[in-house]
């Protein structure tokens, strides 16, 4: 017995090794390309940050929206790594690869799940196909932008509530745990909203007693709607974004803007949007397509892909919520790299899918029946899966060259921030310096200055 354990150790070594090093390169990438200032949104948490320093910081000052957001615990969190570090932007950066490890954690207990779900299946390859996913520098602003703190925090929320209600045994508990991470998902980023919907829908799809089953509905139902309402309550839509109702006048460039969002997973922000847009109807084809043959051909229960169902659903449910408010910014805004963290899931979920496919197909398609195509079948499923980590693995290390420029342009407005002479480079930084209150800018910089925060935290007047 011990033998044998030892024997699977050395087997899963190997397949360990390999899922280490994604996230061992994006922490030395991030390491090498950080630049420690506030760029754009960040700047929104100096007066903040200031009334910390006052003692006049309340709640309302946290629940004050940001754009569409109530991004509560994200400013709390960015409050005390401000505290804790001089402001220091690292600590938020390498926060977002903790919550992302946390993340690929979660995601591989899944799957570890699934795959014991069906004899014979074993989980090993999927653990660095999952990393390099995961960890993938195509989510170029999330890795070096603290301010993205918010989304990571949602779908780390997400992914833990959704892989425990779907749990085989979904007691008390570990509905009280779902409903906890419902609150941070939803107070982290619009988004979260999306989850108390599909919790509403898994509670129905779920085999519970019927006393359990009402119980879950209730609670779930009155807690999502509290969370809702409070969340809308005083809504305003920033009069600088595009009409809210130009997904309905132009349903064509809608389904685009979705799609294309979807496919930017596979691609770094600086490809074409039209290609990003095709593998997007692609990954929509081969969605309904796998989940299609795995439970009316091959018999899968339904309980065995339901996680995974869920968390593609999220992502593709995220994307039409985006794509209501961001569409009339143009296709290129659906490849922005901080929206990559959410579709991953919609291409991580379909990759399970084929390899359940071609791990099906081998072993027991052919015990039941003759099909001179199954080996056709199997290399086109190969061919897919192939492409798919190819593409994920290309539009990652093509990566580095955004790392490398975002870099380069920071570095000359970080410098400028002393001097306060061109425009320009501080535009880089600060949004819209050219029509902003000129003392409003300057208070916060003799603020910084004052505490010694931030780019000023080392430096000597």
């Amino acid at each position: 017995m011990k033998k044998e354990k030892r024997m699977e150790h050395v087997k899963r070594s190997p397949f360990i090794v390999l899922a280490i090093v994604p996230v061992l390169f994006l922490t030395l990438m991030v390491a090498h390309y950080k630049v420690n200032v506030p760029v754009w949104d960040q700047w929104g948490l100096v007066p903040l940050l200031e009334k910390t320093y006052n003692h006049t910081l309340n709640f309302g000052d946290l629940w004050e929206f940001h754009n569409e957001h109530r991004i509560v615990f994200p400013k709390i969190i960015m409050l005390v790594l401000a505290h804790m570090s001089g402001w220091d932007i690292s600590y938020e950066l390498f926060l977002n690869i903790i919550f992302a490890s946390g993340i690929f954690i979660i995601l591989i207990y899944q799957v570890r799940k699934t795959c014991f779900a069906q004899t014979g299946l074993s989980y090993i390859w999927l653990i660095p196909v999952i990393s390099v996913i995961v960890f993938s520098l195509n989510q170029t602003e999330n890795w070096l932008w603290g301010w993205n703190i918010q989304i990571l925090l949602n779908v780390l929320a997400v992914v833990g509530g959704i892989v425990l209600l779907t749990s085989s045994e979904l007691n008390y508990w570990k509905f009280m745990l779902a409903l906890l991470l419902g609150i941070l998902a939803t107070y982290s980023y619009a988004t979260g909203i999306v989850y108390w919907l599909m919790g509403i829908i898994l509670f129905f799809v779920l085999p519970l007693g019927n006393k359990k089953r009402k119980f879950f509905i209730f609670f779930w139902g009155l807690i999502g709607t509290a969370c809702i309402s409070s969340y809308i309550l005083g809504f305003q839509r920033p009069p600088y974004h595009p009409a809210i109702t130009s997904f309905i006048k132009f349903p064509l460039k809608y389904l685009q803007y979705v799609a294309t969002y979807l496919g930017a997973s596979l691609f770094t922000s600086d490809v074409r949007p039209f290609i990003a847009f095709l593998a997007g109807i692609s990954g929509l084809i081969m969605f309904g397509t796998f989940s299609t043959l795995l439970l009316k051909y091959y018999k899968i229960k339904l309980r065995t892909i339901l996680p995974w169902l869920s968390l593609s659903f999220y992502a593709l449910s995220v994307a039409l919520l985006t794509g209501v408010g961001r569409m009339g910014f143009g296709d290129i805004q659906a490849m922005s790299s901080r929206y990559v963290s959410f579709s991953n899931l919609f291409w991580i979920t379909i990759l399970i899918f084929l390899y359940i496919l071609i791990r099906e197909n081998s072993i027991t398609l052919h015990q039941k029946r003759k099909w001179p195509c199954r080996q056709r079948f199997k290399f086109i499923l190969l061919t897919i899966a192939g492409m798919i980590i190819f593409l994920v693995i290309q539009s990652s290390l093509h990566s580095t060259l955004l790392f490398r420029e975002r870099k380069d342009w920071l570095i000359p407005a970080r410098s400028e921030l002393y001097s306060l002479k061109n425009e320009e480079l501080l535009n880089r930084i600060y949004p819209h310096i050219l029509s902003i209150d000129r003392k409003e800018f300057r208070h916060r910089l003799e603020f910084l200055k004052r505490q010694k925060l931030s780019v000023f935290k080392d430096h000597n007047d």
